[in-house]
């Protein structure tokens, strides 16, 4: 189960990552731990880690942003946004 991060408002991981406002609650609230790449697109909005990055080093969560760096592309570009 994933920890939850009382500095993180679900309307704020909706905004991050595009997903459900009940999902969003339940990672919130440590309910449902989110898929690597939505704690990660969490992550580069908030600062907040959630799911398999919770414990993680900053530089250990860019080193997954490397391994990662294709779904994130992805799901920038279905949400609309600029890839960085």
């Amino acid at each position: 189960m994933s920890s939850a991060s009382p500095n993180v408002r679900p309307i704020e991981i909706v905004r991050a990552a595009g997903v459900s406002m009940p999902y969003a609650s339940m990672i919130a609230r440590g309910e449902k731990e989110p898929s690597p790449v939505i704690a990660l697109l969490i992550w580069r909005a908030t600062g907040a880690k959630f799911g398999v990055i919770a414990g993680a080093s900053d530089e250990d969560v860019k080193a997954m942003e490397r391994v990662y760096a294709a779904q994130l592309r992805e799901a920038e570009d279905a949400r609309g946004e600029a890839v960085a």
